[in-house]
């Protein structure tokens, strides 16, 4: 069995989405089965780089398994030479190999530990919380809360007074409680929904 792909078995499939690159080395995966041969068109065509292509032996386990932190390596290396990131956040658009999903708002990238009380537009003529590109609005205040009465005092439990808001959403949050006589009685405040 023959494939054709980039520097590892598994770099085609990663470089395929790479519209940038015009072409990488051959590898070859020959088996003692000649008479069975598949060729994985990539849509890429290779650059004349004088190597030749590597042989595998199927029958060698550790032949049969591909460095693939090395191919992950040099799938990076080579989308960053065609990636720019356009917002000066460090990380490349999802559009060239990166991970930032709107490469416009420096606020936007994969690793975002903040949370925003309003969404960005993602220039689709809609808006988004996902601030840190995991496909999710995240929300900060996830919790509903409460006062309890525990063994004669008030035990705080933070959280949304009842309902829990929509990211960039408005309700009334508890922060504190208060005592009067057996009863507890929960401070509260607005608040808005912060999301990622």
């Amino acid at each position: 069995m023959s494939f054709r792909s980039s520097s590892a078995l598994f770099g085609a499939a990663l470089l395929v989405g790479c519209n940038a690159l015009t072409g990488v080395d051959e590898l070859e995966r020959v088996s003692d089965d000649a008479s069975i041969e598949v060729a994985i068109d990539t849509g890429v065509t290779p650059l004349d780089t004088g190597t030749p292509p590597v042989v595998v032996d199927s029958t060698d386990p550790l032949d049969t398994t591909l460095d693939v932190a090395e191919a992950a390596a040099d799938t990076a290396d080579a989308c960053e030479a065609f990636g720019v990131d356009q917002d000066m956040d460090g990380e490349l658009p999802t559009a060239t190999c990166g991970t930032d999903c709107n490469d416009r708002n420096n606020d936007v990238f994969s690793k975002q530990l903040k949370f925003f009380g309003s969404p960005y537009s993602t220039g689709l003529a809609t808006s988004s919380f996902d601030y840190d590109c995991n496909g999710v609005d995240e929300p900060r205040f996830p919790d509903v809360g409460g006062c309890t009465m525990v063994g004669g005092a008030c035990t705080l439990a933070p959280g949304w007074a009842s309902a829990i808001p929509a990211c960039g959403k408005a309700a009334k949050y508890i922060t504190n409680c208060a005592r009067f006589g057996d009863t507890c009685i929960p401070q509260q405040n607005d608040r808005v929904q912060q999301c990622r």
